[in-house]
């Protein structure tokens, strides 16, 4: 029998609860705002707790996990946790997305202001498609936008963190003209 790490028992313990709300959200044809007009207030309370928590867990776990070429289940189990999240049809109107959008977002604007490369690139996964890669001689960006296609102000980069952002930034790259890759701000 093989044995399952306190992690891979923790994920598991998480994804019933998600799996059980994803059922109960079934059929649901809502475009509304958040919460979801469909679930009950109990309901809706529940997914943003389960958010905070899922969303604590990969602050922890990327803090203690950096990236490496070689990536462990750790950061996998990350991973995972993210996209429980995300793939929620109303998570970005909920506050715990919202402030781990942001926490992100600012700690993105510390590292870039503070990190001086001198061999090989860092590279940072920005929202939706976007990304950042920084060399010795040149930073750019690619795709680079504030998270307002969400749908919500709220959880979307305000104009002076993205300002703070560009401004780290030598050239930018744009892959086509759609709102999630393309912002004029940014331009």
């Amino acid at each position: 029998m093989k044995r399952i790490s306190v992690w891979g028992f923790i994920l598991l313990f998480f994804l019933g609860g998600l799996i059980q709300n994803v059922q109960a959200q079934s059929g649901n044809k809502s475009g509304g705002g958040y919460p979801d007009p469909q679930l009950s207030q109990l309901d809706n309370d529940y997914l943003d707790r389960q958010a905070a928590v899922f969303l604590d867990s990969v602050k922890s776990i990327i803090a203690k996990y950096p990236p490496v070429l070689s990536e462990g289940k750790e950061r996998g189990y990350a991973k995972l946790l993210l996209d429980a999240v995300f793939h929620e049809k109303f998570a970005a109107f909920g506050k715990p997305s919202q402030e781990f959008f942001h926490f992100q977002g600012n700690k993105l604007i510390r590292e870039l202001e503070k990190v001086n490369v001198q061999n090989g690139a860092w590279v940072w996964k920005v929202y939706d498609m976007g990304f950042i890669v920084r060399t010795k001689t040149v930073t750019m960006a690619f795709d680079l936008v504030s998270g307002i296609t969400s749908g919500s102000k709220e959880f979307a980069l305000s104009s002076e963190e993205m300002e703070q952002i560009v401004r780290q930034c030598d050239i930018l790259f744009i892959s086509h003209k759609h709102a999630d890759h393309a912002a004029k701000a940014v331009a």
